[in-house]
């Protein structure tokens, strides 16, 4: 994975040497022993929200950040090169404002890169000011369309619900689901995932009902689910039970929605579907109603992933795991991967300007091969390669938890593929 990134910096140290006398001549009898190399901190600053809605996803991200400064770190000790990495992460609780406000301090102090997890409410927000301000976003976790803008200041390093709503609609025909009512969170990336899922989901034949949205920030759902109950029961009766299924776009607030779907007659006969806003949370296992309600209704859905992971995938992987205690999805790996590709630029052009760090991320992130897979970006500086990782919870008896069900992926120039994990099917 560092061949590419190794080569550039031995490059740069021995320019180093033999130009900038960052090394002293072999000592001679009366000679001190050579000064220590002058180390250049280059600083990263990363916003993820630690806490708030979107906390699960913001806890993995930063995990990803500090191993990747680990990992770095440890490279540049072990080649000699003069240079430290240093992430700095701050809390924006998932909130556009927050997230808005640490953007502006970022800037304030010269900054002019930002790296991080951001959901696309946040980076709808923040975008108008880093245009405006001549800054660099190396983000995930916004996936909205309506972001997909060439030339600006954000790069996203997970593609957008184009992508998802293609793997959803595959999907959802797979399982011979005809008709779903969607429960969706009444933001743009909500809205755009809603719209783009029920496009995909037409092309396959299905339908998608008019549904339910709340507003972000609902805590009691029982209105809601009211609503969502009584479309559910129009749909149950022209496709049937088996054939029908709910589809919520939510983060973490699913697991309140299921609470207050799991007495209702018919929400809690049909099949659930989600995003990559609410697999792989904890709070859907373990032993609890919820998690036995997720089990019960098949719960299970698409959310961005690593195609054919590699040994460092599964090292970063199991390191992420074990600091934060549970299954992270693949967005970590790609802000690890960000992380790798933002310190490289930077050794070459300490002082780059914005414009230099723009190209500069772009060419190495074109030939980059890591963690996360290929980083290559589209002209809308979004991933170029879609791949989806189909999760599930499933009841093994009596343990419930997360498993991989199959995947989906999509690459420039070379068509579509879907894998099926017959093994760990939740039905």
């Amino acid at each position: 994975m560092r061949l590419r990134i190794g080569s550039a910096l031995v490059i740069l140290v021995t320019i180093c040497i033999f130009f900038s006398g960052c090394t002293s001549p072999a000592p001679s009898p009366g000679n001190q022993v050579a000064a220590p190399v002058v180390l250049q901190v280059i600083s990263i600053p990363a916003l993820v929200p630690l806490t708030g809605d979107t906390k699960s996803y913001g806890e993995t991200g930063a995990a990803g950040l500090e191993l990747a400064e680990a990992d770095i770190n440890r490279y540049y000790e072990s080649i000699g090169a003069p240079y430290r990495v240093q992430v700095n992460i701050s809390n924006t609780n998932g909130d556009p404002e927050t997230t808005l406000r640490l953007a502006n301090d970022i800037h304030a102090k010269g900054g002019t890169i930002i790296t991080g997890y951001f959901s696309s409410a946040e980076l709808a927000s923040l975008k108008p000011y880093t245009d405006k301000n001549g800054m660099l976003v190396i983000a995930t976790g916004s996936t909205s369309p309506e972001l997909a803008i060439a030339n600006d200041s954000i790069y996203r390093l997970i593609s957008d619900d184009t992508s998802q709503a293609k793997a959803m609609g595959y999907y959802l025909s797979h399982e011979n689901i005809n008709a779903v009512v969607p429960v969706w969170r009444d933001d743009i990336w909500g809205k755009g995932l809603n719209d783009a899922v029920s496009g995909s989901f037409s092309r396959n034949g299905g339908v998608m009902a008019a549904g339910v949205s709340y507003v972000p920030g609902t805590v009691d759902f029982n209105d809601t689910v009211s609503d969502l109950d009584v479309q559910a029961g129009a749909v149950i009766s022209q496709y049937g039970v088996d054939n029908s299924g709910i589809y919520a776009i939510s983060f973490n607030e699913v697991a309140a929605i299921m609470d207050a779907a799991k007495e209702m007659p018919n929400l809690s006969r049909v099949r659930w579907f989600g995003c990559d806003g609410n697999l792989l949370l904890p709070g859907l296992i373990g032993d609890t109603p919820v998690a036995r309600f997720a089990a019960d209704r098949h719960f299970s859905g698409t959310m961005w992933g690593v195609f054919r992971p590699g040994s460092d995938a599964s090292r970063v992987t199991a390191a992420i795991r074990e600091k934060t205690g549970r299954e992270p999805d693949a967005e970590p790996l790609a802000l690890y991967d960000g992380v790798w590709v933002i310190a490289s630029v930077k050794t070459l052009v300490l002082n780059a300007s914005t414009e230099e760090l723009t190209r500069g991320f772009v060419r190495q992130a074109g030939t980059y091969d890591g963690a996360s897979n290929r980083l290559m970006v589209n002209d809308a500086g979004d991933r170029a390669m879609a791949s989806y990782d189909i999760w599930g919870v499933k009841n093994s008896g009596g343990h419930i938890g997360w498993v991989m069900i199959g995947q989906f992926s999509s690459q420039p120039d070379k068509g579509v593929e879907f894998n099926w994990m017959s093994p760990n099917r939740t039905g």
